[in-house]
């Protein structure tokens, strides 16, 4: 593995040198969960959706 990407944030070559992550989801979707389980068997579950909006030129 390159050290240009760990311990410098200037290098002076072109390109990307560090790890990169593409996320690919519809317009609408759950961005996350949070569910509070109860010993009696029941629960509570909040669900944060988000959309995604087209950007413009």
């Amino acid at each position: 593995m390159n050290q240009a990407e760990r311990v410098s944030d200037f290098w002076i070559f072109g390109g990307i040198f560090r790890p990169v992550y593409l996320e690919i989801v519809p317009g609408e979707f759950i961005e996350r969960t949070a569910i509070d389980a109860r010993m009696n068997g029941s629960f509570l579950i909040d669900v944060y959706t988000a959309a995604r909006k087209a950007s413009s030129p």
